[in-house]
């Protein structure tokens, strides 16, 4: 999959936009190709076990090492403009089975719904789409992709990365640039 760099503009307090469901390249943001995000050392193998095991709230400030499973949810402190990010899914497209034949043969990839408070929000990832949902003049960025191992991804100043997968989950880890 191609990879993606989105950028989404926060809503008006004074005419909020109705709540949407749209992908981002279809919702009026911007959406410019590019290659995954790649640091030096980010393409070494990860064991399967993660420095902060099940710790998900080790993940508050934007730094850590963690198994995850289909459900969890890091709730971060939005300092880089997220607060919540949730695993939909392991397969990495949300069907359940990594490729929506229903066999469960999976991608290797982690699905991320993200919930954000900033107003705006810059994702690069691959599978990515975004949208900002107000709802009584409160206004919030949600939206999803998908981390593998051979493509990170990064929500504003947060890189995402995942590592090996686990007898019960996959190895995320999060870090600021």
């Amino acid at each position: 999959m191609a990879a993606a760099l989105v950028a989404l503009t926060g809503c008006s307090a004074a005419n909020p936009p109705a709540p949407t469901s749209e992908s981002a390249g279809s919702s009026g943001a911007t959406v410019q190709g590019g290659g995954p995000v790649r640091s030096p050392g980010e393409n070494r193998s990860l064991s399967g076990t993660a420095a902060d095991g099940h710790e998900l709230a080790a993940c508050r400030d934007g730094e850590c090492e963690v198994v995850v499973k289909a459900g969890d949810a890091l709730d971060l402190d939005g300092r880089h403009g997220v607060d919540q990010l949730t695993v939909a899914s392991l397969d990495g497209d949300g069907d359940g089975d990594g490729d929506g034949n229903g066999h469960g043969d999976g991608d290797g990839g982690v699905r991320i719904e993200l919930r954000g408070s900033s107003g705006s929000l810059s994702v690069q990832g691959t599978g990515v789409s975004l949208s900002s949902v107000c709802d009584g003049g409160q206004c919030r960025d949600v939206g999803a992709l998908t981390v593998r191992p051979d493509a990170p991804a990064r929500i504003n100043g947060l890189r995402l990365r995942l590592g090996a997968r686990t007898a019960d989950g996959a190895v995320l880890v999060l870090s600021p640039r």
